[in-house]
């Protein structure tokens, strides 16, 4: 039935060249700081952006996408928000975000927040404070638990 329905789209097309995938790949940075002053903005948009080999296949790519959950993916539940927005009141918004390919093992991972220019650099403290937090200790068992619910509860939403 596909090949019917191409024939008759495509008729006898032939492309004039080859398809070649063009591999996603990762190149090494020295990290850095990047400021673009905006003085006539009342919101400052601090971005943080992390390179991880890695796509869909790995074997640690399930538990790399709760940690995000947990960390800041969660949108309003998750130990960024909680911090920097609940509990300080410094940011109108923050989260995170795991951007993972299929095939390549070039992903990133990104964190984010919208907040008041004089709360800069106490919004980056404790973004960073979160971040090393959960590296050296890691997450709870309930965290984790309730993050796989809401992360459940996320995907049937989307797939309707």
């Amino acid at each position: 039935a596909l090949k019917a329905q191409l024939a008759e789209l495509f008729g006898s097309w032939k492309a004039k060249q080859s398809y070649s995938r063009i591999p996603l790949s990762m190149k090494p940075v020295t990290g850095q700081k990047i400021e673009l002053n905006t003085p006539d903005k009342a919101t400052t948009f601090l971005l943080a952006v992390h390179p991880i080999a890695l796509n869909d296949t790995a074997e640690n790519y399930p538990a790399m996408i709760m940690a995000d959950h947990m960390l800041g993916g969660g949108a309003l539940r998750s130990r960024l928000a909680d911090r920097i927005r609940q509990k300080e009141g410094l940011s109108y918004g923050v989260g995170s975000s795991l951007n993972v390919p299929e095939q390549d093992k070039s992903g990133f991972w990104i964190a984010y927040a919208l907040n008041a220019p004089q709360n800069t650099a106490k919004v980056e403290a404790a973004l960073r404070e979160e971040v090393q937090k959960a590296l050296t200790e890691g997450f709870t068992e309930a965290e984790l638990a309730e993050a796989k619910k809401a992360w459940l509860q996320s995907a049937e939403v989307d797939r309707t």
